[in-house]
C-alpha cells in the first residue's frame, strides 16, 4: 500500500523583537508497505519533521547568573528541520517481532549556545555572555533493530554522521564526521504461572558524539574562552528489577548488578 501526506504549519510569533513574526513550513511524509508473506513485511518511509526554537531562546533580554554571567536570546532564531528516509523489514511470529532498518537523515539550523566576553552590567569586571544561534547542519547514515524475542526485548542502533563547517568572523566550527551506537534493552523471568512475581534486567549502553562549547573558566579573559570541540560520551546501566505482583502488594524491589547509577566518560578532540 502506498500513503502520502502533506502539512502545512503557519507560525505567527506575538513578540516586539521578532523582526519576522510568520512564516510557513511545509512538511511532506509518505510511505511505501508491501507484504510479502503473512509475517513478514517490508516498509520504506519519509518524513520532514521541524523542532521550533523556545520562547525563552527568543528572549532578547538579558539574564544574569549568580556568577554575573549572562544569557541572552536571540529574536530571529530559526526552526531546525530533519529529513528522513527509512526502510525497515519486520518479521512478526507469535507475540515476537524481530524489526531491522537502514536511514539516511538530514538536519538543518540545529540550535547550540555561543560564549563571547562581554563587560558586566553589575560589576564592570569581564563575564561571558552566552546565545543561541543556528550553528549545526549535517546528515547521519545509520541502522538498527527492534525486537522483542520471548524474553528480551532489544533496541539498538548504529550510526555515521557528518557535521558541517561553520564560520561566522572568527568563531568557527570545524567540520567532523563521526560514529556513534545506543543500545538498549531488558530481559524479564516469571516465576510462577500466573506472573505474579517477575525479575526484570535493564541494560543501556551507548556512545555518543556531540558538539560541545564549554563554558569559560574564570578569570574571564580571551584565553579562558574556549574553543568548539566534539565530545565522545560513553553510557552504561544495568539494574536488576525485582517486581512481585499480588492483591494486597504492588511495588518494585531494585537490586543493582554492575553500577549503581549510569557511569559516564568523556573525551573531548
Amino acid at each position: 500500500g502506498f500513503q502520502a501526506m502533506l502539512r502545512v504549519e503557519n507560525t505567527h510569533i506575538s513578540a516586539d523583537s521578532v523582526s519576522k513574526p510568520d512564516y510557513t513550513c511545509f512538511l511532506p511524509s509518505s510511505n511505501i508497505q508491501y507484504k510479502i508473506s503473512a509475517g513478514h513485511n517490508l516498509k520504506l518511509t519519509y518524513n520532514r519533521r521541524i523542532n521550533r526554537p523556545g520562547i525563552y531562546q527568543m528572549n532578547p533580554y538579558w539574564k544574569i547568573g549568580q556568577a554575573y554571567d549572562v544569557s541572552q536570546g536571540t529574536p530571529d532564531l530559526r526552526p531546525d528541520y530533519r529529513d528522513r528516509v527509512q526502510l525497515t523489514s519486520t518479521w512478526n511470529f507469535g507475540s515476537n517481532y524481530f524489526s531491522p532498518y537502514v536511514y539516511n537523515e538530514f538536519f538543518s539550523d540545529k540550535v547550540s549556545n555561543r560564549y563571547s566576553i562581554i563587560t558586566s552590567p553589575v560589576n564592570g569586571l569581564p563575564t561571558t555572555l552566552s546565545k543561541p544561534y543556528n550553528l549545526i547542519s549535517g546528515n547521519e547514515l545509520g541502522g538498527g533493530i527492534n525486537a522483542m524475542l520471548w524474553y528480551v526485548n532489544i533496541n539498538a542502533r548504529i550510526w555515521n554522521g557528518h557535521y558541517d563547517k561553520f564560520t561566522e568572523g572568527s568563531f568557527t566550527i570545524p567540520s567532523k564526521d563521526y560514529f556513534s551506537y545506543a543500545i538498549t534493552g531488558y530481559g524479564f523471568v516469571n516465576f510462577d504461572k500466573k506472573k505474579k512475581t517477575t525479575a526484570k534486567w535493564e541494560f543501556f549502553i551507548s556512545r555518543f558524539t556531540h558538539l560541545s562549547i564549554p563554558i569559560p573558566s574564570h578569570p574571564i579573559t580571551p584565553s579562558t574562552l574556549p574553543s568548539p570541540s566534539f565530545r565522545i560520551t560513553h553510557h552504561k546501566y544495568w539494574p536488576l528489577l525485582f517486581m512481585p505482583v499480588c492483591r494486597s502488594f504492588d511495588g518494585t524491589f531494585i537490586l543493582y548488578i554492575g553500577n549503581q547509577a549510569p557511569s559516564t566518560t568523556s573525551w573531548v578532540f
